[in-house]
């Protein structure tokens, strides 16, 4: 079984079946895919659709995604599809079964309330409480997301800002924690650098408006101080704009 993960390797399938005729292709978008108004833009729009179907197994992270999927095939291609069980839906493409799924991103609740219970997560828990306690705040929200404009982190900042103008009885006693974890590409070079910079400025401008207001840090955290500081919180505020 070969798994295959995000647009860059939309030629993949067609590589690999042709070198393991009898492998499993799992393809994975973990990124939007596109309607099929921008997707008829491309030049070597067929071409990528007929390699993504020799996989067997195609999963996108909402349905909306994989709609738009399915509608470039029967715009470009001609396919249908029909519903299975599942909540599959199935194609042919030159007699081969090709499968489409929703796969919606989740946690594991047991797994995550089992390890409440471990010591260092307790530790770290009564870490960030005396953070807290030390700041005086009482009303805990906390974004954890990529440096990317699709998280929306500025908008989080935005809204922020907006709802201490038209609320003024929290803005001493709100706090927000931000994670915002750097991506870098394959020479390790930062990404999105430009939108970091701005990130940054709405930071400053929001805690010069309303001092101690935010918290931006700047790191991907281990599992125990992240799900400590998760469980601290009132509120995990999500304003991704396309995320899965």
């Amino acid at each position: 079984c070969v798994f295959v993960f995000d647009l860059g390797l939309m030629m993949a399938p067609t590589l690999i079946g042709s070198r393991a005729r009898t492998a499993n292709i799992c393809f994975f978008f973990n990124t939007p895919f596109p309607s099929s108004e921008i997707f008829r833009t491309m030049p070597v729009r067929k071409q990528a659709l007929q390699s993504l179907l020799n996989a067997d197994f195609i999963q996108f992270h909402c349905f909306t995604y994989a709609r738009h999927f399915l509608s470039c095939c029967s715009s470009l291609l001609g396919l249908e599809n029909r519903p299975s069980r599942g909540g599959l839906v199935n194609m042919v493409f030159n007699g081969h079964h090709v499968h489409v799924r929703a796969s919606h991103v989740g946690i594991d609740a047991a797994v995550i309330c089992r390890r409440l219970d471990e010591e260092r997560v307790k530790q770290e828990s009564e870490t960030w409480v005396k953070t807290f306690k030390q700041l005086n705040r009482e009303f805990i929200l906390v974004g954890y997301d990529d440096m990317d404009p699709l998280s929306g982190i500025t908008l989080k900042l935005r809204a922020l800002q907006s709802m201490l103008k038209m609320f003024p009885e929290y803005r001493s006693s709100l706090v927000l924690v931000q994670v915002a974890i750097a991506l870098h590409d394959s020479r390790e070079e930062m990404m999105h650098r430009e939108y970091a910079e701005e990130v940054h400025r709405v930071v400053d401008e929001v805690n010069a408006q309303y001092p101690g207001t935010v918290m931006l840090r700047m790191e991907k955290m281990p599992f125990a101080p992240r799900v400590a500081l998760f469980a601290a919180a009132d509120v995990l505020v999500n304003s991704a704009v396309r995320h899965g």
